[in-house]
């Protein structure tokens, strides 16, 4: 259409144009609601999709990864379905330094092919420090997940693109939001993050989890994301937390310097990248019905390989 032809157009012939989608470009909706605690929140309610990637439009042309609410118009999550071998959608999301959090509650998951994975990731500029992508081959678990995006986002408000990738299973998810901080969440902390970047041998690790609720119990168990094998830490398949205060046991911690880890489903000589490492809190007693999940928000070079590995691998 030339400019002349789009210029003679009535206003509401260009407001038809214009939520058609005809005049090109990407696809727009009404952003979800921000509150105190979320800048967007999907919960099912304001699920949108569209023959191309759009804010918060999610792209769903042709044979791609369909995602529909669980019940029109109402909040009770949305899923996800892998219908072919195009195995991805996308669509742009705001993000803000104030809210570097992005959580996703996993409800139920039904393997409908062999192959099974799931994975999310967002795109930031060349040269963003290395971020967390959460990973799942061979299984896909339930869970509440949570990534710390404040290292990539920036000191500005900015609009970045987030792609799911699913294949052979369909997902019901019950809300996917950014926020300030989880209310329920695993963290792992170490001065060796700050000083060097990444985890070896002899450091101090600390495994953190807070709740909203008090609870009973709290353990710890890792794994790796690629089949999901289990990776002991010191030899160890899980680990026992305390409360940080008996009378309000809302924190559980647990500190140890790490000798080492196994390797998982590592090929021979290398280390667990970030995110490769999918640690698992189980909580009992309280309120929380599903685990909480995190992953490794730096590497992880704890495997101790034989010498003979390691000059074969280099």
């Amino acid at each position: 259409m030339s400019l002349a032809m789009f210029r003679s157009l009535p206003r509401l012939t260009l407001l038809a144009l214009c939520l058609s989608g005809m005049l090109g470009g990407p696809a727009y909706a009404a952003e979800p609601e921000k509150t105190s605690d979320a800048l967007w929140c999907l919960d099912g309610s304001n699920i949108q999709s569209a023959d191309r990637q759009g804010t918060f439009v999610w792209w769903q042309s042709g044979n791609r990864v369909h995602v529909r609410p669980v019940t029109e118009g109402k909040p009770d999550g949305f899923i996800l379905e892998n219908t072919t071998n195009l195995n991805a959608t996308s669509m742009y999301i705001n993000v803000d330094p104030a809210y570097p959090w992005l959580v996703w509650e996993v409800t139920d998951v039904q393997q409908v092919r062999g192959y099974i994975g799931f994975g999310i990731r967002m795109d930031f500029p060349a040269g963003t420090p290395m971020y967390l992508t959460m990973s799942q081959v061979g299984q896909i678990q339930t869970g509440i997940f949570a990534v710390d995006y404040s290292r990539q986002i920036g000191q500005k408000p900015a609009r970045r693109s987030l792609r799911l990738d699913l294949s052979g299973a369909t997902m019901t998810l019950s809300y996917m939001k950014m926020v300030a901080r989880p209310e329920n969440l695993v963290t792992l902390e170490s001065p060796a993050f700050e000083a060097k970047q990444q985890l070896d041998p002899g450091d101090e690790l600390t495994f953190r989890v807070t709740l909203a609720k008090p609870a009973k119990d709290v353990t710890i168990q890792c794994f790796h994301g690629y089949i999901m094998p289990a990776v002991l830490v010191n030899g160890l398949q899980e680990l026992q937390l305390l409360p940080v205060d008996k009378k309000d046991p809302r924190v559980w911690t647990v500190t140890m310097k790490v000798d080492q880890m196994t390797s998982g489903a590592l090929k021979p000589g290398k280390q667990f990248d970030v995110g490769a490492v999918m640690v698992k809190a189980r909580v009992l007693g309280g309120e929380l019905k599903l685990p909480l999940w995190t992953g490794n928000p730096y590497p992880f070079a704890v495997v101790k390989w034989p010498d003979y590995v390691d000059k074969k691998s280099n």
